[in-house]
């Protein structure tokens, strides 16, 4: 039912603790760096849990912890692997940490996060934002924030960005009505997004492949409107918008 791990754990072995459904309570010691793969996957009765000074949250390191509800990653975070918290059906609030460096795949896959807004730190210069077309964030998000200084990516309108505005890279899955962007569109870039009206404006040069997919459950898209300066247009841009009625 509970665990304290000491601080001078030289090295953790994938899936240490997983499955064990009883888990409860887990007390790392402050020196405690690195969370092991699948370390906790599928401990069903961990609802909360105080990372300390952890730098390294390892791949599905939390994944399917259903009755996870909050976490909060310290700011000595450096790295979050894919799918550390899939399938965290509970969890509500997380951060990132103000250190973040790296964050993988699928990390927030069918996480009801609420908060509606996730900021992305200085720090953070490596996202792997989908993973066969599903982001990496959670589905309800209607906003991303980059925080200003940071190298590789920007924010406009809540939409994530390159660091130079010169391609949509993620619009966040809840975000409603119309945009417009003067920006060229990466691969998957607002796939499963809920918007009636998408304008991209002169100056744009290419349209990923898979760009404006739809939510199959709830296609909104109804008009596209592309400028003339496009040099490119990848495949199936727009997949299942059953309501699409102008380009």
């Amino acid at each position: 039912q509970s665990i304290s791990l000491p601080g001078n754990i030289i090295s953790i072995g994938t899936g240490m603790f997983q499955s064990c459904k009883e888990l409860s309570s887990v007390n790392f010691d402050p020196n405690f760096k690195t969370i092991g793969k699948s370390m906790f996957e599928g401990c069903t009765n961990l609802i909360s849990i105080d990372l300390k000074n952890v730098q390294s949250i390892n791949v599905s390191s939390f994944r399917s912890c259903t009755g996870l509800t909050s976490i909060v990653i310290p700011d000595s975070v450096k790295a979050i692997g894919n799918m550390a918290f899939e399938g965290c059906t509970s969890l509500s609030s997380c951060n990132l940490g103000s250190c973040l460096e790296s964050l993988g795949c699928n990390v927030f896959k069918d996480c009801p996060l609420i908060t509606g807004k996730m900021v992305i730190p200085a720090t953070l210069v490596s996202i792997s934002l989908h993973q066969s077309g599903v982001p990496t964030f959670p589905a309800n998000l209607t906003e991303i924030e980059v925080v200003e200084g940071n190298t590789n990516f920007a924010s406009k309108d809540g939409i994530l960005y390159d660091k130079n505005l010169e391609t949509v890279l993620y619009c966040p899955g809840a975000k409603t009505g119309e945009v417009t962007i003067s920006a060229s569109v990466g691969t998957y870039a607002f796939t499963g997004c809920h918007l009636s009206r998408i304008t991209v404006l002169e100056g744009a040069t290419s349209i990923g492949n898979v760009a404006f997919e739809a939510d199959y459950q709830n296609p909104t898209l109804e008009e596209l409107i592309l400028p003339n300066s496009l040099e490119s247009i990848g495949h199936n841009i727009v997949a299942g918008q059953t309501n699409l009625r102008a380009i």
